[in-house]
């Protein structure tokens, strides 16, 4: 037997039974859809009355529902791009700014430069004062290899470049073995150019490739500040760039015991760059200035500052 009900007039669904609340949407028929076949006007009071402002309100609902739907979807994508941002924070944390201390293989480090996937580093402190830039083999006969500076000079028998001397061996070696595997694979190779000493013309030697090594003349006064006297020497009696940059270029050792307390001192160390001859190799004084004409190659004292590029 066919239904005395039509679709329901606000979701369309069809009624089978003659119930009064629609299971679809919840609509009620106070009013009895039955008369709206009898009488033509009691159909239009029955629609303005109890139709239209049901419609409205499932209307609304509809559009509630449509806008709790989107909502939804949008949060499980802005949780699904969060989950992915904090995964990628991880695995690549924060990236260093331009001069901070960084904490990098058990050492602080200070961050010279920074490109989109590495960063220039140098160690913040002054790690070692008792290697030299170069230590002389001994002489094979067992006799003692000393000869005077102007001797050593004369016979280019000590001219070594930043290629051939033992502090590049070691830092390459037996520095760079102190860091973990892990450490190890995020050191870059980085080509470290040699270029010769700008007042006196020394060789620098060749350009090399190296996981650690030491800033040069140029690298400094880059990266701490330029006064322009590099490029201009003020006068030849001058060995030495004295400028309003010297407080950042100083650097202290590891705290030492003085007497009865512990204190931090300042000290000069190494660069790569050579001196005023194949004999000496320029450095950063303990006041901060850089030493152009340098200092013995032999010299124990002077310290070490590593540096590296470091992949992000």
């Amino acid at each position: 037997m066919e239904s005395y009900y039509p679709n329901c007039p606000i979701c369309n669904a069809k009624c089978s039974e003659r119930a009064e609340l629609c299971s679809e949407c919840g609509f009620e028929d106070k009013f009895g859809i039955s008369a709206v076949w009898i009488n033509p006007e009691d159909a239009k009071a029955w629609f303005e009355a109890i139709v239209k402002p049901f419609r409205r309100e499932w209307d609304l609902r509809k559009k509630q529902d449509e806008l709790f739907v989107k909502i939804s979807k949008l949060e499980v994508g802005l949780i699904g791009e969060l989950k992915k941002i904090r995964q990628q924070a991880l695995v690549n944390p924060k990236k260093p700014s331009l001069g901070s201390i960084m904490e990098f293989g058990g050492y602080d480090w200070r961050v010279l430069d920074v490109h989109i996937n590495k960063v220039l580093l140098l160690s913040e402190k002054v790690l070692s004062v008792k290697i030299p830039y170069h230590e002389r083999k001994s002489d094979p006969s067992g006799e003692s290899t000393n000869t005077s500076v102007k001797d050593l000079i004369e016979s280019k028998a000590f001219d070594t470049t930043w290629e051939q001397c033992s502090l590049r061996q070691y830092l390459n070696n037996e520095f760079y073995n102190r860091f973990g595997l892990s450490d190890r694979k995020k050191i870059m190779l980085a080509t470290t150019v040699n270029n010769r000493n700008p007042w006196y013309g020394t060789n620098g030697g060749n350009n090399v490739i190296d996981n650690i090594f030491l800033l040069s003349l140029e690298e400094v006064v880059l990266y701490f500040g330029d006064s322009g006297q590099m490029g201009q020497r003020p006068g030849t009696d001058i060995h030495w760039i004295d400028d309003q940059f010297n407080d950042t270029r100083m650097a202290c050792t590891v705290a030492r015991k003085n007497f009865t307390s512990l204190r931090e001192v300042s000290i000069h160390w190494w660069l790569r760059s050579p001196g005023s001859s194949g004999l000496f190799v320029a450095f950063v004084g303990a006041d901060g200035n850089i030493a152009i004409s340098g200092s013995p190659m032999g010299t124990i004292g002077c310290g070490l500052r590593p540096a590296l590029w470091l992949s992000l």
